[in-house]
């Protein structure tokens, strides 16, 4: 009796374990996704700022004018897609570890996560509709100069 007791209790702090874990990582996870997002924001506006000066400006030396107006749009694509692909790894891995926490099967805790259906996806298109309007701005203001 003593060692199925002893051995029922171990299993509960392995779970709780597992279950600490879970939930630091997926909090980690989400935090990860929306600096993501700010620096890609932050860096944006850097860039729409430069781009309207250097389109308002008419004392600027053509060649330096025209080399920048068709490469800040490709930096700023170029940063757009990798902050996208940043913030999607962080959201695959919550669901990957949205996966491991189901698999523990234990509901003594509360879940570290919103459903899988209607909230999920609902929280992770604000993350992501950004960088893919940004994207795509700049591929068609990449065409335009």
């Amino acid at each position: 009796m003593f060692f199925k007791t002893k051995e029922c209790k171990n299993n509960i702090d392995e779970k709780k374990l597992r279950y600490d874990a879970i939930s630091t990582q997926i909090a980690r996870e989400d935090d990860l996704a929306g600096k993501r997002l700010t620096w890609i924001i932050t860096i944006n506006g850097f860039l729409f700022a430069s781009l309207s000066f250097l389109v308002g400006g008419k004392d600027l030396d053509s060649d330096f004018t025209q080399f920048f107006k068709n490469f800040i749009p490709f930096m700023g694509l170029t940063i757009s897609i990798s902050g996208l692909c940043g913030v999607i790894a962080a959201y695959c891995q919550i669901y990957y570890l949205v996966d491991q926490w189901e698999q523990l099967n234990d509901e003594r805790w509360p879940r570290p996560f919103g459903d899988k259906k209607a909230s999920f996806i609902l929280g992770v298109l604000p993350s992501i509709l950004p960088p893919i309007i940004l994207s795509v701005m700049w591929f068609y203001l990449s065409w335009s100069y």
